[in-house]
């Protein structure tokens, strides 16, 4: 094992293809280990590893070790290292700093990846960590640090996760995805809250998601892409953009406003107001198994455009229709009705009287069978089987 010691000043110290044990003593240093198993120690000062592969590699870095597989097999230990900066190659390469911290000087544990070209899964430390993925279609994930994550080319997915974070696209199409934490997430063009406040560029689409604490998602100012809008078991207020979203209240009573373009707006369960901001938009009712009158609730569609609009039903639910998986409504599973004694004796399968919406499951025997009212559609429009979607 070569022993190799670096001065009280700032050092650049290599090691050799052998096990090698690199003493950096005072000073700012930076270490590089080379191949073998070693053993690298800062010393006093904000000392640096530094490493790079080129195939197809694992990296896993703690505050005690930096191990390496498949391409570059070999584990470091790490002593007083308070940065590390590790540089990928052609491959696909995974580099994970999630067990690595510090609490000495301002750097308090930072990481620099660079993933290089390749599809590449960077997940950064809890200091302030800079991730590139370089070219390649990348999923980026800082920590708790305030972090500086960069797409690169292709279609990225960048999380900041905590701290006050700036995320760079790039070219391609890249998403941003936000589990809200601290904050309600509210998104516009260059900004998005939930977990801090980070900065975005080249960012045009974006997954966020609400939690039990933190429930309401303002996407209404976001103008580059579509969003998809996750809320949770609470009341949720999810309000998309100018794009073509996705809004899914999930449990308890949402409000859902799709805003601008062609939108997609599931309810869950609970009685939710379904809000049609435009273009040609969906109502989604469907639970993934057969119908459950607490699944769904009464939603309340605020305006549906005829022509335009279609209300969506998953046959998975609504088991008891003929209508064909990618077609509208047949006309046997479809009647409006103006006498309430006409519902329950209805041999249609959806019953439409005065804006109430019915699933008739046993169709003509009396009452509804495992049915019922599953929306109420404000105004009473005037619909027909042809405004209806269905879907597996």
């Amino acid at each position: 094992m070569a022993i190799i010691n670096g001065t009280p000043g700032n050092d650049n110290l290599l090691g050799t293809i052998a096990p090698d044990q690199i003493n950096g003593l005072a000073g700012n240093d930076t270490l590089n280990g080379g191949l073998g198993n070693d053993t690298l120690n800062g010393g006093l000062g904000i000392d640096l590893v530094v490493a790079s592969v080129s195939g197809d590699d694992n990296l896993f870095v703690t505050n005690t070790r930096l191990t390496t597989t498949l391409a570059a097999d070999g584990t470091d230990t790490l002593n007083s290292i308070e940065r590390v900066a590790i540089t990928g190659g052609d491959g696909a390469n995974s580099m994970f700093a999630n067990g690595f911290s510090s609490t000495e000087g301002p750097f308090n544990g930072s990481v620099n990846f660079n993933g290089g070209a390749g599809v590449d899964f960077l997940i950064g430390g809890n200091g302030n960590d800079t991730l590139d993925g370089g070219t390649g279609n990348d999923i980026l994930i800082g920590g708790n640090g305030n972090d500086l994550i960069n797409g690169g080319n292709n279609n990225d997915r960048l999380e900041g996760q905590g701290g006050n974070d700036t995320l760079n696209g790039g070219s391609g199409i890249d998403l941003v995805k936000v589990n809200a934490t601290d904050s309600n997430i509210v998104l516009t063009n260059t900004s998005v809250t939930g977990n801090g406040v980070d900065t975005l560029n080249g960012i045009e689409t974006a997954e966020l998601f609400a939690n039990n604490t933190h429930k309401n998602i303002d996407a209404s100012s976001f103008t580059l892409g579509s969003v998809t809008l996750d809320g949770s078991s609470l009341d949720n207020i999810l309000r998309g953009g100018s794009g073509n979203d996705s809004l899914d209240g999930e449990g308890s009573n949402d409000t859902l406003n799709g805003g601008g373009g062609d939108d997609i707006l599931n309810g869950g369960a609970g009685n939710d107001l379904l809000i049609d901001g435009g273009g040609f938009d969906q109502f989604f009712f469907g639970t993934g198994r057969a119908f459950v009158s607490s699944d769904l609730g009464i939603d309340t569609i605020s305006s549906l455009d005829i022509g335009s609009d279609k209300i969506v039903l998953s046959k998975t639910t609504f088991t008891a229709l003929e209508s064909a998986v990618g077609g509208s409504l047949f006309a046997s599973d479809f009647e409006s009705v103006d006498s309430v004694g006409d519902i329950q004796f209805n041999v249609h399968e959806i019953v439409y009287h005065r804006g109430l919406l019915i699933y008739n499951e046993n169709g003509a025997a009396g009452g509804l069978g495992t049915g019922g009212v599953i929306a109420d559609l404000v105004g009473d429009p005037n619909i027909s089987a042809a405004d209806f979607q269905i879907v597996v």
